[in-house]
């Protein structure tokens, strides 16, 4: 869920295949320890605190422009008041908002419209050159949810499922934020009529015929190289969808490389039964939700371990439809991790609070969705105070109870398979002001 903590405040699309790596590795080497175990995505006490890096490599794609590549940037929050952070938009994290200024009051695509999802193949690799250097890789898939189309933003969440060998597992949440004209996967598709005009000698545009997901599409291709780093955009031509990203970093001389890629797999409508969910009015007037409970391992054959652990929850800024917070973890009392988050109106799952709409159209017994990608499936419970989204994969479930009255997250239960460890965490909102 939302609650997901890390410490990269704006991932770009090269580090979410970085994340891969690094989660993948941490996985295998300590498969059933408290802080090598693989968290899931609704565990605001049991996050993964990896920390595998991406690249950042600053660019002249043109006489008079520079634009930023690859991971890293600061936060989209910029502290403003002592209540609340207000919402700015990392524009560094955009570069093709540089190449096309005119994206920057351009409207969204026809197809990007609330609930929309998009998901994609990642896969990443480290390759060792060097004596005592160790390569590692890692695959998985990233899904985008768009949650609100408000104040003049798009807000979405990204989510990293890991590939596990015979199924997924939920990883790291992302706050996602883009103009309506350009995201992080997408842009107004009008701007690359007369693409050929950016092109460099360093950035190059081609345009060609090329299957994805066994259809095929007229794309442009942007390639961007660099001193040791070459990067690749692929975009449909007719939707400004993006299907293919690539970056490789490093040389031969190098002591390692690292090849990342991003490959378009799916993009559907999420069948909501709400739409344009607003903001509930407790979270303009609350600032703070504490929550506190257990985390626990189990291996089998072996002793189960539980440790104490707790989520502090400091709202921030808030919309008509959206919210972002701060979330800091501790176990046994010490601090875990922190980060920024963010939830939509339009969020079919792993959000702060469910919006009014949604809490009249959720119907008990529904099963509000099944993904196809990772076999997921969304089911709802409900009586007379509480509405429970539960959401179901084969190797773990993971169920968030909210207040039927107001819509605040009030409790969590999350159990994962990590190898033969079971881990299982649980939290109950206990404060709030």
């Amino acid at each position: 869920m939302n609650l997901k903590p890390d410490r990269r405040l704006w991932p770009s699309l090269l580090w979410l295949t970085a994340a891969a790596i690094s989660l993948l590795a941490c996985q295998i080497l300590s498969p059933s320890g408290t802080n090598g175990a693989a968290r899931g995505t609704a565990t605001p006490a049991a996050n993964h605190t990896a920390t595998g890096g991406g690249h950042k490599a600053t660019a002249t794609p043109g006489a008079r422009q520079a634009f930023t590549v690859g991971a890293g940037g600061p936060s989209f929050l910029a502290p403003a008041g002592a209540r609340a952070s207000k919402v700015t938009l990392d524009e560094s994290q955009l570069p093709f908002l540089i190449l096309f200024p005119e994206l920057r009051n351009a409207p969204a695509p026809d197809w990007l419209t609330l609930g929309t999802r998009v998901t994609y193949k990642v896969a990443s690799a480290t390759i060792a050159q060097a004596p005592g250097q160790q390569g590692t890789s890692g695959s998985g898939y990233v899904q985008y949810d768009l949650v609100a189309l408000d104040s003049g933003l798009a807000v979405a969440t990204s989510q990293l499922f890991l590939d596990s060998g015979s199924s997924v597992v939920p990883s790291l949440v992302f706050p996602v934020l883009g103009l309506p004209g350009i995201g992080e996967f997408w842009l107004n598709p009008q701007a690359v009529v007369k693409a050929e005009d950016v092109a460099t000698a360093e950035l190059s545009v081609t345009r060609m015929d090329q299957d994805f997901g066994g259809d095929t599409y007229h794309v442009v291709r942007f390639e961007y190289t660099h001193a040791n780093a070459q990067y690749g955009w692929v975009f449909d031509s007719a939707t400004g969808l993006l299907l293919f990203y690539s970056a490789a970093i490093g040389t031969d001389t190098d002591p390692n490389r690292q090849l990342s890629q991003v490959t378009f797999v799916a993009r559907r409508q999420l069948s909501l039964p709400w739409q344009g969910g607003s903001l509930p009015s407790w979270v303009a007037r609350t600032s703070r939700l504490h929550y506190s409970g257990t985390y626990g391992t189990t291996v089998s054959g072996a002793s189960s371990v539980e440790l104490s652990a707790a989520a502090t929850v400091q709202l921030q800024d808030h919309f008509n439809r959206w919210n972002s917070y701060r979330l800091s973890n501790s176990i046994q009392g010490q601090p875990d991790a922190s980060s920024e988050q963010l939830s939509g109106g339009d969020e079919a799952f792993g959000g702060l609070w469910l919006a009014p709409e949604a809490l009249a159209a959720l119907q008990d017994g529904q099963t509000l969705d099944t993904d196809p990608v990772t076999g997921a499936v969304i089911t709802v419970t409900r009586d007379q105070n509480t509405v429970t989204l539960t959401e179901t994969g084969q190797l773990f479930q993971t169920s968030l109870s909210y207040d039927a009255t107001d819509g605040r997250l009030t409790a969590l239960v999350e159990q994962q398979q990590v190898g033969v460890a079971t881990v299982v965490s649980r939290l109950q909102l206990d404060s709030s002001n």
